[in-house]
């Protein structure tokens, strides 16, 4: 009992352990299995309960929170442990489906070694608003890769088109923000 959360402690066992609570626990750790994902995306921190259901990646507390001022054309965030009623079915195989880690390969691929990062300085919200506009607002660290060379394309879903091919039509959507 010492270490478990007070709010846990101190909610009813109907509660807890009724199927709807046991299907989304179940979600969550599903989500949390996927490589990368026991880690936000943006600043590392351990077991993120937020998600960017377009871009298909898990992120904490604070960087959901510049996702959002980001605008819903580029990241659509979603509670992990609150919106409960969206984790199942095509969404949640989605969710599953990249991980943080493959995301942050491709997303992150030209990120300069000089560039501060929000782990580097996790309680300055500027420095955590700074990096998360760079990589997805003005896409500084996203190199398009040339996945028919690697001979992988359809591994991949269509959240790693090259930008151009997505505002021309390419397939990947919204104004060439690339979306799963």
């Amino acid at each position: 009992i010492r270490h478990t959360p007070y709010a846990i402690r101190h909610t009813p066992y109907a509660i807890r352990h009724t199927p709807y609570a046991m299907a989304t626990s179940s979600a969550l750790q599903e989500m949390w299995n996927v490589p990368g994902n026991r880690a936000c995306c943006d600043c590392g921190a351990a077991n993120p309960d937020w998600a960017s259901i377009n871009l298909g990646v898990l992120v904490c507390l604070d960087c959901s929170g510049i996702h959002r001022q980001l605008g819903t054309h580029i990241s659509q965030v979603r509670s992990l442990k609150l919106d409960v009623a969206c984790w199942q079915g095509p969404l949640l195989a989605r969710m599953c489906s990249l991980g943080n880690a493959a995301f942050n390969d491709v997303w992150q691929c030209s990120l300069p070694s000089e560039f501060i990062r929000p782990e580097e300085y996790p309680y300055h919200s500027s420095v955590r608003e700074a990096f998360i506009v760079n990589k997805y607002k003005q896409r500084s660290f996203f190199q398009v890769m040339d996945l028919h060379d690697a001979g992988t394309v359809s591994e991949f879903p269509p959240a790693f088109e090259s930008p151009t091919a997505a505002s021309s039509g390419g397939g990947g959507g919204g104004g060439g923000i690339p979306t799963l």
